[in-house]
C-alpha cells in the first residue's frame, strides 16, 4: 500500500468514528435508522410517482420511466457486480468499536448501493425537474450519512456510490432524452 492510500484508508476511518461514535446519540439514531429504511419511501414516492404521471405530463412519464431504468441499471451494477470484485467487508464487520444500532449486515461494502440508487435518482430528478434538484440532494446527503453513522459504510463507499450513481443516473437521462429526440423527429416525418 503506497503512502498516500494508507493515509487516504486511514482517513476513511477517522471521518467514519467521527461521525459514527462522534454524533451518537438516541435523537440521531432514530433518525437515521427512518433515513436509511427503504421501505419508509414506497408511500411518499408512490404518491410522488402518482403527482408526476397524472400532473406533470409527458416530462413526468418520462421521468418516471428513466428512474426505472437507472435503478433497474445502479442496483445490480453495485450490488452484484461491483461489491463482490472489490470484495470489501463492511466496517461493522471488521472495527469492533463501530457503532450498529440500525443492526450488523453481512454484505460487501463497496460502494453503497443506497448511495448508487439514491444518487442516479437524484440526479435524474434535479436533470427533469430543476426546482426538485435541492430537495433531492438533500436526501442523498441524508441517506448517504445515515450509512456511515449506522455504521454500516465507510465516507469512501458512500462518496463512490454518488459518483456511481451520478454518472448511471446523467447516462440514462441523456439516453432517454436522445431517444425522445429520436422519436419526435421520426414522428415529424411520418406527418409530413
Amino acid at each position: 500500500m503506497t503512502a498516500l492510500a494508507a493515509w487516504a484508508s486511514a482517513l476513511d476511518v477517522q471521518v467514519l468514528y467521527w461521525i459514527n461514535h462522534g454524533w451518537s446519540n438516541p435523537a440521531l439514531d432514530a433518525f437515521f435508522k427512518l433515513v436509511t429504511e427503504q421501505k419508509n419511501y414506497i408511500v411518499p414516492a408512490a404518491a410522488l410517482a402518482a403527482f408526476w404521471w397524472f400532473k406533470r405530463g409527458r416530462q413526468g412519464r418520462l421521468c418516471l420511466l428513466t428512474l426505472l431504468l437507472c435503478v433497474a441499471l445502479a442496483d445490480p451494477i453495485s450490488s452484484r457486480v461491483i461489491k463482490p470484485w472489490v470484495n470489501r467487508a463492511r466496517p461493522c464487520a471488521v472495527l469492533p468499536e463501530v457503532r450498529t444500532p440500525h443492526g450488523n449486515r453481512g454484505t460487501f461494502s463497496f460502494p453503497s448501493s443506497h448511495a448508487v440508487n439514491i444518487a442516479g435518482a437524484g440526479v435524474v430528478v434535479g436533470l427533469t425537474f430543476p426546482a426538485w434538484a435541492l430537495p433531492a440532494a438533500i436526501l442523498a446527503a441524508l441517506v448517504g450519512l445515515s450509512r456511515v453513522y449506522l455504521g454500516l459504510h465507510y465516507p469512501s463507499d458512500v462518496l463512490a456510490g454518488y459518483l456511481l450513481g451520478g454518472l448511471i443516473g446523467w447516462a440514462c437521462w441523456t439516453l432517454v432524452g436522445c431517444l425522445q429526440g429520436k422519436w419526435r423527429r421520426q414522428a415529424a416525418v411520418a406527418a409530413s
